[in-house]
Parts: structure tokens; C-alpha cells; sequence
């Protein structure tokens, strides 16, 4: 195989590789005391999985918490790789909805502006 092909062939994987396939909540915490969900403990690290085997890990502040029952996986910008959605709170600020992807944070709505507060999404 020459060299073109092999670059090729690199550079058609690289995509796949980055992929997020899973993701779930790690780093259980009781720094956000609004236990909506039924318990005082809420989590401070995303952890997110990729096609290629590696975890990436988003680790939030002291002063925010994921306040989520499970992260929720959907293509939302048709690439036909999933984003990750969450619910992340801040101490002071409330929470806000949250899209993350293989690179960390790509969008986020604003705080709604009031702690103990909670998004639902579906």
C-alpha cells in the first residue's frame, strides 16, 4: 500500500476514533445539596468513552455538580456522531442544559439564574 492510501485510510479512521459511544457519571459528591433526585449525592465527573477504547473525562469545578439522572446520547448535529447531553448545577447560579462532546463542552444554555432549581429534560 503506498503512502497516499495509507494517509487516506488515517485520515478516514481519525473521525471514528474520537467517536463518543457511551458516557455515564463518575466521582459520586454531596457538594450540591439539592437532592431532587431522591438522595443528597450528585456526580462531579462526566466520564465519556470513545469507538477507539479511550475515556475522556470532564471533571467540573467545586462549584458545580452533575445533577442528572443519566447522560443521554443523540446526534444533534447530523455528523452521525452522538453528542453528550447532561444537566450540570451550579452552587450559586442553578442549573443549566449542557452538550458535551469528544472535545469537551460545545454549548451550554445560560444558568436558569436560581439555585435548587432543576431541568428535566427527556
Amino acid at each position: 500500500m503506498g503512502r497516499a492510501a495509507l494517509l487516506a485510510a488515517a485520515l478516514l479512521a481519525a473521525p471514528a476514533a474520537a467517536r463518543v459511544v457511551s458516557a455515564r457519571y463518575d466521582q459520586p459528591t454531596t457538594r450540591y445539596d439539592h437532592g431532587v433526585l431522591g438522595d443528597a449525592v450528585e456526580w462531579g465527573t462526566l466520564e465519556l468513552r470513545l469507538a477507539d477504547g479511550t475515556i475522556r473525562r470532564v471533571v467540573l469545578p467545586e462549584t458545580r455538580a452533575f445533577e442528572d439522572t443519566a447522560p443521554r446520547l443523540a446526534d444533534l448535529d447530523s455528523d452521525g456522531a452522538p453528542e453528550v447531553i447532561v444537566v450540570e448545577s451550579d452552587l450559586a447560579l442553578g442549573a443549566r442544559l449542557s452538550i458535551y462532546g469528544e472535545n469537551g463542552l460545545i454549548a451550554a444554555t445560560p444558568f436558569i439564574g436560581t439555585r435548587h432549581r432543576w431541568l428535566a429534560p427527556d
